[in-house]
């Protein structure tokens, strides 16, 4: 459970993905949702310069891109 305590944006250390990159790749919009209304940033771009949008089209999530 995430806890207004945590950081939001935490990145794991090997790609830099974000929970809310995360979340969007595998089409969880219920929890993307949560993320962002929890203040999770739209334009964090990880190490290959790629953002939680970009994950979501590549993987076709489309409920995420909305």
């Amino acid at each position: 459970m995430i806890t207004e305590m945590e950081n939001i944006d935490y990145e794991d250390y090997a790609n830099s993905f974000t929970p809310l990159m995360i979340t969007c790749y595998w089409n969880l919009d219920g929890y993307a949702e949560m993320l962002l209304k929890r203040g999770a940033s739209v334009d964090y771009q990880n190490i290959y310069g790629r953002t939680a949008l970009s994950y979501a089209c590549s993987s076709g999530a489309y409920n995420c891109a909305k």
